[in-house]
Formats: C-alpha cells, structure tokens, sequence
C-alpha cells in the first residue's frame, strides 16, 4: 500500500477511531466496541458478575433492555434497521452484547442503556473506573463532540472493522482490514 492510500485510509478511519475512544472514556460501564463496516452497525459489549448465579436472569434483562429502547425510538422517531442483544457466556462472566446501527444509535441512547445496565444489574454489571467527568460543561461539549461523529460515520464509515478495548485503565482502538479478518 503507498504512502498516500495510508493516508487516506487513516483519515478515513480517524472519525470511526474517535467515536469507539469516546465511547469507552465516557462510559466505563462498556467494555469493549467493534463497528462492523458491512453492516454499519457497532457492537456494544457489557460484562455482568452475577453475585448469585443462580438469581441472575439474563432474560429479564434483555426484555427490559428491549422494552426500554423500543419506547426511546418511538419517543425519539426513530427507526432502528439493527437492535439485537444476546448474551454469551464467558469464563466466569457473562457478556451482553447490543448490536444497533449506525444510521440510528444516538448518544442519548446508549446514555439510556448505562442507566438501565445499572439499575437493573447493579454492582454485577463491571465497570472499569477511570478519571470522572464533573465538569459540566466539559460533558456538555463532549456530548456536541460525539454526535459530531456519529454525523461524520453516517454520511461515509471506515471500511475497516474497527475494535476498542478497555484494560488496565487504558482505551485500546485497532482497525482491521474486513478481508483479511472475517469475523465468525
């Protein structure tokens, strides 16, 4: 690949890059994010320790969820192409994972979803802490900063399948060719 089509690619990438690092500062509670560019959809992975094995109802949740983002959409009039959850488990945890479009998701939205994660899973829902936002204003910009992305990957997304992880208190992002790495 020349010079120039690596630049491009980057600035190409640079935006979808942005997104999945603000996502992951701004909410501990996300544990890790994939956008898928065949589908132009993200992938929003929690990671639940259930106090009690036996009193954890994954089903209870996904319906909540589900309930919960179908009145947000019509409140909001919006209409999702992609909204799906399920959950995998994992050594020791479970993983619930939110697939939701791009053309669609907002910011609002996911806020939406972290509450309800934590009103409904409490402290089994596992949440990374780093530095806190108290800054009002700075929230407030970060928010404008956001769905300025968000804008920016509906008009034109990375054709990269792009992965942010959370580990050890950093925000990790790579970017992967959809061809040479088809996801199974």
């Amino acid at each position: 690949m020349s010079e120039r089509e690596n630049e491009a690619l980057e600035k190409e990438n640079a935006a979808g890059l942005r997104l999945l690092i603000s996502l992951l500062i701004r909410f501990p509670e996300i544990g890790s994010l994939r956008y898928l560019p065949d589908t132009r959809s993200l992938l929003l992975h929690f990671y639940v320790r259930p106090a009690e094995a036996s009193s954890f109802d994954a089903e209870r949740v996904e319906t909540s969820l589900n309930r919960h983002l179908a009145a947000f959409l019509a409140l909001t009039h919006e209409k999702a192409e992609i909204l799906s959850t399920s959950w995998t488990q994992l050594d020791g945890v479970m993983r619930l994972t939110l697939e939701r479009d791009l053309k669609s998701v907002s910011l609002p939205e996911i806020s939406l979803v972290i509450g309800l994660l934590n009103d409904l899973l409490g402290t089994s829902l596992l949440v990374e802490k780093g530095p806190a936002a108290d800054d009002e204003e700075m929230w407030f910009q970060g928010e404008m900063f956001v769905d300025g992305l968000f804008e920016s990957l509906r008009r034109e997304g990375p054709r990269q399948s792009l992965v942010g992880i959370r580990e050890e208190g950093r925000v990790m992002v790579f970017n992967q060719w959809l061809k040479e790495s088809k996801i199974k």
